[in-house]
């Protein structure tokens, strides 16, 4: 059922996809035992994704042990990314490798292991990474330590990383830091408070909903995903929820994380009109902007229904003792309007084989400069004839 191997600090178990019920076994027992448990690395965070993408994405369990004993799992999956017109390999690490269109942009994703044996769990896990046929090795939004392991152990035998680890900024704003104010909006930047406090007054009452129940949580979701496809239709783009296995898959985190307290589903509504509503996952005491629906007011300007539900749902977290409020990643102004400081989460990727040779040499050449002109030339021709 399982293959083995050796690396020099732990024994490597790989478990395949078949096996899952075996896998979690393991990996709630390791949940249990080991200080290293976030969101991302949590078996009900799995179980959401591998019912809904377990049988588009190829994919196996890697645990780390020390004699019978479990230290370290991860989660290897298999995909295919593209690279402008060509067709790339991939391996990635966590509930990655979705077909692009059905992306779910995981981000603080983690290793389930203790942080006194990263290394040594990371140095296994590469090792049985680089046998398997991949182009591109890609770390999607890991917490910093862990891919900073992941890359160490990399170069240790031979990966070439083409991007080192960045820190991709989330913004956020730290809740219980502050204090000296009496309530979220008062501690924002004067022409943030301004454009809040108009809409709260041009739009008159609203209602706050705080979803206590999964049913609760459903009733928001639907409303969330209507508001976020009817934006994005409007301006010509598919939207997040265009695939209906996108809307299956947030349903399935809702029946898993409610009951955890690990996901908040949040809505503000005029009357019988929402206003607008929020998936927000839970990890560490900050509260994750995942999924947002706004309503649009194209008659008014001034209404700020993306400003508002932030602001009010912000609020209602300080009271309910959350310690801060992330954005995650995107550099859209809203978030820096409602943002005081920034979170870091990492990217990174290694390339090998002639595939991806060809790739590099393609761009080489064309930074040319008479490549890039001729290049920019037929980009201008092309545009004037749309």
């Amino acid at each position: 059922m399982t293959q083995r191997g050796q690396s020099a600090a732990v024994r490597i178990d790989i478990v395949p996809s078949s096996a899952r019920s075996v896998a979690a076994v393991r990996w709630r027992h390791l949940e249990q035992t080991s200080d290293g448990l976030g969101l991302t690395n949590s078996w009900a965070w799995l179980a959401a994704w591998l019912t809904y993408y377990g049988d588009r994405v190829p994919h196996c369990f890697v645990f780390g042990m020390k004699g019978n004993t479990d230290i370290g799992a991860a989660l290897v999956t298999s995909g295919t990314i593209r690279i402008k017109w060509i067709a790339v390999p991939s391996v990635h690490l966590g509930t990655a490798g979705e077909p692009e269109a059905e992306s779910t942009y995981v981000q603080r994703n983690r290793l389930l292991v203790s942080a006194d044996q990263l290394d040594n769990f990371a140095a296994g896990l590469i090792k049985v990474i680089a046998q398997r046929p991949w182009s591109r090795f890609n770390l999607d939004g890991m917490v910093p330590a862990h891919a900073s392991a992941l890359v160490r152990a990399g170069r240790a035998i031979g990966l070439q990383w083409d991007v080192d680890p960045q820190p991709s900024p989330t913004f956020a704003f730290p809740l219980a830091a502050e204090h000296g104010h009496p309530d979220v909006i008062s501690a924002l930047g004067p022409n943030t408070r301004y454009s809040i406090r108009r809409s709260l007054r041009l739009l008159g009452p609203l209602t706050t909903e705080w979803a206590q129940t999964p049913d609760e949580a459903h009733d928001i979701l639907r409303d969330l995903i209507g508001l976020h496809q009817q934006r994005w239709t409007r301006r010509g783009a598919p939207g997040a929820f265009a695939r209906e296995r996108k809307a299956q898959y947030h349903a399935a985190l809702i029946d898993e994380l409610v009951p955890r307290g690990e996901l908040v589903a949040f809505r503000v509504k005029q009357n019988e009109k929402t206003v607008g509503a929020l998936l927000s996952l839970v990890e560490d005491g900050y509260l994750l902007s995942y999924k947002c629906g706004f309503a649009e007011y194209p008659e008014d300007n001034r209404l700020k229904p993306g400003l508002i539900t932030h602001a009010l749902c912000m609020e209602e977290s300080r009271q309910r003792g959350f310690v801060g409020y992330d954005f995650l990643t995107g550099d859209v102004p809203y978030k820096r309007q409602l943002a005081n400081t920034e979170r870091v989460v990492s990217w990174a990727s290694a390339d090998r084989g002639p595939r991806m040779q060809v790739i590099h040499g393609v761009r080489v050449l064309c930074r040319q400069p008479p490549i890039r002109s001729l290049l920019l030339r037929g980009e201008a021709v092309i545009q004037a004839r749309r």
